[in-house]
């Protein structure tokens, strides 16, 4: 989008999308549980984690992987995100979700943990006592949060088999564009600038 600013105006949402919804509630090694799920020895683990640095580093972004990450079910930080969404808008909801991400890779904390999320509330622009109702309350804001999974289940159609996933629209346009995977900056700016070429 920085590549953009000043050409388009752009509005982000987030939609929830869990990998694994059978992964437990409790904090687990993340070390571990890529180590079964890519059936990996521990170096090779360590080799994929080194190769995922270099692509954050690229990017400008932080990474961590070691030992110490932690893993497990993410669906109330996705409560959370969604209830962002809803109560106090998209703006808001992104800055909830960048502080998770960097909880996540940069801090290998556990994105389910309630301290992890309340500060992640906090800092994108959720009042205190209102994000830890939220937090504390597991069933809060739970059903709409279920209803917006129906989304990424709907974009398996369209290509949608991990993440990140992109989909893109012009306000008004019938086209859109669909991107699985961490493509390039360049590579996502042809995209936008022919779709809208597209709906114009």
């Amino acid at each position: 989008m920085q590549m953009l600013k000043g050409k388009y105006q752009f509005e982000v949402k987030w939609w929830p999308f869990q990998l694994n919804p059978a992964s437990p509630m409790e904090p687990v090694s993340k070390l571990e549980m890529y180590m079964k799920k890519f059936n990996m020895s521990q170096e090779q683990c360590m080799a994929m984690a080194t190769k995922m640095s270099g692509n954050f580093k690229a990017v400008g972004l932080p990474f961590a992987f070691s030992e110490k990450g932690r893993t497990g079910n993410t669906i109330n930080a996705h409560r959370l995100v969604t209830y962002a969404g809803a109560k106090h808008g998209l703006a808001v909801q992104d800055k909830v979700m960048e502080e998770l991400f960097h909880s996540y890779f940069a801090e290998e904390k556990f994105p389910g943990d309630k301290a992890v999320l309340l500060a992640s509330a906090i800092k994108g622009g959720i009042p205190e006592s209102e994000a830890k109702a939220l937090v504390d309350d597991e069933k809060q804001f739970l059903a709409e949060t279920k209803e917006e999974f129906k989304y990424g289940e709907q974009m398996r159609y369209f290509g949608l088999t991990g993440v990140p996933f992109f989909v893109f629209s012009v306000e008004g346009g019938k086209e859109k564009e669909y991107i699985c995977g961490a493509y390039p900056a360049k590579e996502i700016v042809e995209h936008i600038q022919q779709m809208v070429e597209n709906n114009e």
